[in-house]
């Protein structure tokens, strides 16, 4: 037995991404209300099959079309809402064509009369306004678990690429990252990471600035992604605590603690969090034949993912001093880390020529890649005359990332030889 150690991404797992890749599918529909009209602005979500968990989320635009893309291959439950009208369900299943267009959707006028009226002061998922789609996070509880990255991967229109480190918007290249505000200069590299350390649980909503005015300087990038989190305003010590626990295919669970204390002109705060999920077995097949020069080519390729994890932990420390009502100082620390577990998974190559085996080879991959992120933050605010301000950022940001795997090649007829040992004991140990 040959074992080798490599400090990069492996191939195969480069070849899955790409092959996972090519297998998006763009999903249109057309959404119609009473009378055959069309129904404005609905909100349509596609589901996991197994657990409900969003996956994407559009709004129908004026004429009640909509479009979901880079939807991988699966089967997916469909949902359908507008005010007024009933929820629309249907199953959806991704079989790897480009483009899936689904028959005529119609909407049922809600019939059940309410003897009272219960008002409740929630955000619809959606508000669009004349520059940006703007999505309320906190308005569906299924967000619960998942990072900012992870919700950006859901937006409308958002195209993330986290092996190039690359966040699009509406295919028009690159967007500028903007927190509370405050818009993120770090490299994407780290952008990325941060991203990952920070939980649903602790944003408010997401804006989607399609045309940014000229107060946000926005460097000719294609857009902005503006990331509200969620704001305490109370004074004294307070704080929240919160704990997710879940079973699909294979358990999950995401915790997060919040505390904040706010006296007079200063406010501290910080919060941490924590996630474990650990994956289904997946496989990936592949193989290819043709013909060259008049002989016979096959070749093909197996890769198997044995409960793959993943996990993150990460916290925030802030502080913020009023030096009068115009002028603010501040400072923030954050640190995360997200580390992705792999055993035992397992590759195997073979090929023939002319139905002679030329090719015949297995490796065992075990993947242990943590990333940390560090950020040290200091600013400044000043508010100056009616819609002046002044703002002054100095960010200092480290990113440890390793790409650590032990590949080890495995001698088939061996392993054979050992399988077979192994029965022959165990026949023996049969009274």
């Amino acid at each position: 037995m040959r074992q080798y150690s490599i400090n990069y991404l492996f191939v195969l797992a480069m070849f899955a991404c790409l092959n996972s890749y090519a297998q998006e599918t763009s999903v249109r529909g057309h959404v119609y209300g009473a009378n055959g009209e069309a129904a404005p602005f609905a909100h349509v979500l596609l589901l996991q099959n197994e657990d409900s968990v969003m996956v994407k989320g559009v709004p129908t635009d004026s004429i009640g079309l909509f479009v979901m893309k880079n939807i991988p291959v699966g089967n997916y439950l469909l949902n359908v809402s507008q005010l007024g009208y009933e929820p629309y369900f249907r199953s959806l299943s991704i079989s790897g064509t480009n483009e899936l267009t689904l028959e005529r959707i119609e909407l049922t006028i809600m019939s059940q009369q309410l003897e009272t009226v219960q008002v409740v002061g929630r955000k619809e998922l959606f508000q669009l306004k004349s520059d940006r789609l703007i999505i309320n996070v906190s308005s569906l509880p299924t967000f619960s678990g998942n990072n900012a990255l992870q919700l950006l991967q859901k937006a409308p229109g958002v195209i993330v690429q986290e092996n190039a480190n690359s966040i699009s918007l509406n295919n028009k290249g690159e967007v500028l990252i903007m927190i509370n505000n405050r818009i993120s200069r770090v490299p994407k590299a780290n952008l990325i990471q941060q991203l990952k350390g920070m939980r649903a649980e602790n944003i408010d909503r997401i804006e989607l600035i399609h045309q940014p005015g000229a107060k946000y300087d926005a460097d000719n990038a294609a857009g902005i992604i503006h990331i509200v989190m969620k704001e305490n305003n109370a004074y004294g010590l307070n704080g929240s605590a919160s704990f997710t626990a879940g079973m699909g295919q294979r358990e999950k669970f995401n915790g997060s603690v919040d505390l904040n204390y706010r006296n007079n002109g200063l406010n501290i705060y910080g919060n941490a969090s924590g996630f474990n999920n650990r994956s289904p077995k997946a496989e990936i097949n592949h193989f290819r034949e043709y013909d060259y020069q008049g002989d016979q080519f096959y070749y093909e390729n197996s890769f198997k993912f044995v409960n793959p994890i993943n996990n993150s932990l990460g916290f925030n420390l802030g502080v913020d001093f009023e030096i009068d009502k115009n002028s603010t100082i501040g400072g923030l620390f954050g640190y995360s880390k997200n580390t992705d577990l792999g055993k035992d998974f397992t590759s195997r190559s073979k090929g023939s020529v002319n139905a002679v085996p030329n090719t015949n080879s297995q490796y065992l991959l075990n993947i242990d890649n943590p990333n940390r992120n560090t950020i040290i933050n200091l600013n400044y605010f000043r508010k100056i005359g009616t819609n002046g301000s002044l703002n002054i950022d100095v960010d200092r940001v480290t990113l440890d990332v390793q790409n650590s795997s032990e590949l080890t090649y495995l001698d088939i007829e061996e392993t054979k030889e050992k399988q077979q040992l192994i029965e022959r004991q165990d026949l023996k140990l049969i009274p």
